[in-house]
């Protein structure tokens, strides 16, 4: 059997606002009803109340109807490594659901510059069809996410266009494919040097980074996805150590969301503060870390390869 991660649905910046504005409203009729005694106060105070009361209770309705239809889909499907089956035919499409997070430097009309987190989400379709079971889609996946909800991902995905399931996503990473390459890198500078050696092991990178100097320098070892490679996952650091990293994940492991999947609820979902999985190309890099002086580095790539290629 799969694994199923639920995203249960969250509040958004707008509804967030929504529910300020309602217990800003809340306040102001405190207000007038401790400080204005009269009667057209009171009646303003009972207004803001209602209209505040009523914000509320419309927000709160719509999160629990979104999170009940996501408990239904969960409860009514059987997901299988190959397949979903559903209890009635319903409408769907195939396709890549694509979410990308950046963090952008902004400067409003008084030329104060701050940073502001843009998300974009996208799903293309290929297939459309109608049925009671639907094949999962075992394709290369992508999830490459710093701490601070920087990066992207790149699923496989079936989005249900029919009720009771409709806006509905399913999210597949796949177990399917292989991590490829090894090698030795060597760093030197004056009389300090740094080696690093790594190979593939199924879905995990290992490796050992160590110091041939006397007096050793720390050295750092570093991975990016040629995607994204400013977005770097340290694999360890000091004067030696062994390393060893997961890109693919032990089974497949499917993600139940309502319309979208926010990268900073993946990674919640995940419960890592940083993931860096998927097929493509990668760096490791070596550092050698010099005190005073600019860093000397050099890196090699290595591949994670679909099943049809490995």
């Amino acid at each position: 059997m799969a694994r199923v991660i639920l995203s249960k649905p969250t509040a958004t910046h707008k509804a967030k606002g929504c529910m300020l504005n309602a217990f800003w409203m809340l306040g102001l009729a405190y207000y007038f009803l401790c400080r204005l005694a009269s009667y057209w106060s009171i009646k303003l105070a009972i207004a803001f109340i209602g209209i505040g009361a009523g914000i509320y209770l419309v927000f709160w309705l719509r999160l629990a109807w979104a999170r009940m239809k996501l408990a239904r889909l969960v409860r009514d499907i059987m997901v299988s490594d190959l397949s979903v089956g559903l209890p009635c035919r319903v409408a769907y499409e195939t396709g890549i659901y694509r979410c990308i997070g950046d963090w952008e430097l902004v400067e409003d009309y008084r030329g104060h510059r701050s940073s502001q987190y843009f998300v974009t989400h996208k799903f293309t379709t290929e297939t459309t069809g109608s049925d009671k079971s639907v094949k999962l889609p075992h394709r290369t996946f992508l999830a490459i996410v710093r701490r601070d909800g920087a990066g992207i991902i790149e699923f496989p995905a079936i989005r249900f266009l029919g009720e009771p399931y409709r806006d509905l996503l399913m999210l597949v990473m796949t177990p399917k494919g292989k991590v490829t390459g090894r090698g030795r890198l060597e760093v030197a500078n004056e009389n300090q040097m740094a080696v690093l050696e790594y190979k593939s092991g199924g879905a995990f990178i290992t490796g050992e980074g160590y110091s041939l100097s006397d007096n050793p320098a720390r050295i750092k070892v570093e991975i990016a996805h040629k995607s994204r490679p400013e977005i770097r996952a340290t694999l360890g650091r000091g004067k030696g150590f062994e390393f060893s990293m997961q890109l693919l994940p032990d089974d497949v492991t499917v993600f139940i969301a309502r319309k979208e999947l926010p990268l900073k609820q993946f990674l919640k979902l995940m419960g890592k503060r940083g993931v860096m999985m998927g097929h493509g190309r990668y760096a490791v890099r070596l550092v050698l870390d010099l005190r005073f002086r600019k860093d000397v580095s050099e890196e090699a790539e290595f591949e994670v390869v679909a099943d049809s290629e490995a």
